[in-house]
């Protein structure tokens, strides 16, 4: 009987260490775990906030490029409507004329393909960001084909007399083309740059509706 008891506690205690060594594992494995996702949520906030800020700064260029790219449409359209009917052009009609190409950066957005941290963000902010760098990088594109007018533009302001410059008009339409152009896709950049924004500061784990 006394041996029997003795026995049974044996196996009791030996119950006891073995559950006590499986809950002490998962504890263990649960605060891992726990520390691993704080890590992740960590770098995606920090990643986020990289974000919001230089979306912030290429929304204030961004602005910039748009008043100045309507200012240089101001001076030329009333310039090309002269020309096409023929009529006699202003002196000095294009000597305020210029551009102003906004610098817009990505570097946060970059750095957070490679480290991955975007993966630890909710899909649909990712979705939203990744579409503002998407148009952002179609209109840098854009600006290179602008800059190649640079030369037609050079021509326009060193002529002195339009109506015998033979290459003027096209010049001076190509020009207006790539000023509405530029001045249609900075405004739809813009525009994705205020979603962006939103989804970089909204705390909430769902999109809006």
């Amino acid at each position: 009987m006394l041996h029997r008891l003795r026995t049974s506690i044996h196996v009791a205690n030996g119950l006891v260490q073995v559950c006590a060594t499986a809950v002490g594992l998962l504890l263990a494995l649960g605060l891992d775990h726990w520390k691993t996702q704080r890590a992740h949520r960590e770098a995606a906030l920090q990643s986020r906030m990289a974000i919001l800020a230089e979306l912030k700064l290429n929304q204030v260029e961004l602005q910039r490029e748009i008043d100045r790219t309507r200012d240089g449409l101001r001076a030329l359209k009333p310039l090309q409507a002269r020309m096409l009917k023929r009529e006699p052009v202003p002196t000095g009609a294009l000597d305020h004329l210029g551009f102003s190409l906004a610098t817009l950066r990505s570097a946060a957005w970059e750095t957070s393909l490679a480290t991955q941290s975007l993966s630890h963000m909710e899909p649909w902010r990712v979705a939203r960001i990744s579409e503002a760098y998407a148009m952002q990088k179609d209109l840098e594109q854009l600006h290179h084909s602008l800059l190649n007018q640079v030369p037609a533009m050079s021509r326009l302001l060193a002529s002195r007399d339009p109506s015998r410059e033979p290459t003027f008009l096209a010049d001076l339409s190509t020009l207006v083309t790539y000023f509405e152009v530029d001045l249609g896709s900075a405004k739809d950049t813009l525009q994705s740059y205020e979603a962006a924004l939103k989804a970089c500061l909204d705390a909430g784990a769902a999109p809006p509706s």
